[in-house]
């Protein structure tokens, strides 16, 4: 089966760049990501052929579908009507987008959300370093502490949760145990990654970005043989990336600089990189089963969560930016 070429009608409208101006109010090494959402999604006539969407009310991003495909997880910025944002990790119905539980974590700014293959810990990296919440999310418990600690990913083989140091001379690859003992390094910042994400499986393998070919590369690579990484030869990648539980699929998001569009899936079965209509996303994730692929989209009328269906290439509106 080879994945439908999908494309969307564009949209239209303003991009509500305020909104997502409220997401670079975080620690420096997460401005970068947050910058490259600073696109137009659409335009708009001075004639008023299409009206200018109202501002959303609440924007979801960086989802990460649960193991047993039933939830998804995800960050929310939910705005009050004098301009204020407060954010929340929350849970979600996979089906009805519905939210199950939420919780507000104050200054703590959640990125990169991943599960622990049993379901029961949420992992995500914020200005002081990589915590860990419960399922429930009654239980916040930091793991490491380090400003520049990023992109944790759990690797079932090796019980470990991997996370990156992005800093000049004391970056690398680390891990520490669920607990957030037993700090191992596993490479230095002359070969490390941008970011990495563990196979949500009993392989050993990550996908990441290798930054020191001029232009970053994807590659999937073993934590103990960086040197013997394969390079996917994709060039020009924003900061996010996932990969289906069967290996088949990567999603990427591709940058700014795509014409068709950012976020990007490459079939690895058949080499061939497909482009969705889609812009300004931050974070993707495939459902369990690797059918399916939830995304957001920050700005515009159709702002909030959607899935792609793999096989019929239909998209499926999960939330909006009403509530």
């Amino acid at each position: 089966m080879s994945l439908p070429r999908c494309r969307r009608d564009d949209f239209a409208g303003c991009c509500r760049v305020s909104a997502i101006l409220a997401r670079i109010a975080v620690p420096a090494r997460q401005i970068v990501a947050s910058v490259l959402l600073l696109v137009t999604v659409g335009s708009c006539d001075s004639k008023g052929s299409d009206p200018e969407p109202p501002a959303p009310k609440a924007i979801y991003y960086i989802p990460a579908w649960s193991p047993d495909g039933t939830e998804v997880a995800c960050t929310i910025d939910r705005f009050d009507d004098s301009g204020g944002v407060k954010v929340f990790i929350a849970i979600l119905d996979a089906t009805t987008g519905a939210v199950r539980r939420e919780r507000q974590l104050g200054p703590i700014i959640p990125f990169s959300l991943s599960w622990t293959p049993d379901g029961a810990w949420l992992l995500f990296s914020s200005g002081p370093g990589i915590f860990k919440m419960s399922s429930d999310l009654n239980i916040v418990f930091q793991l490491t502490s380090g400003q520049f600690h990023g992109w944790p990913s759990y690797s079932r083989s090796r019980d470990l949760v991997f996370f990156t140091q992005n800093e000049a001379t004391k970056g690398g690859l680390f891990s520490v145990t669920i607990d957030g003992d037993s700090l191992l390094r596993w490479s230095t910042a002359e070969s490390i990654i941008l970011q990495a994400f563990a196979f949500p499986d009993s392989s050993d393998s990550l996908i990441g970005f290798d930054p020191t070919s001029g232009s970053a590369r994807l590659m999937v690579f073993r934590p103990d043989s960086i040197s013997h990484a394969y390079f996917l030869g994709i060039y020009s990648l924003g900061p996010f990336a996932r990969i289906s539980r069967d290996h088949r699929y990567i999603a990427y998001n591709a940058g700014v600089h795509v014409p068709s569009g950012n976020l990007m899936i490459l079939d690895r079965s058949t080499d061939s990189i497909h482009s969705l209509d889609v812009s300004a996303t931050e974070g993707m994730d495939f459902s369990p089963d690797g059918g399916k692929l939830v995304y957001p989209i920050l700005a515009g009328k159709e702002v909030g969560l959607w899935i792609f269906d793999l096989a019929t290439g239909e998209h499926t509106r999960l939330t909006d930016g009403t509530r």
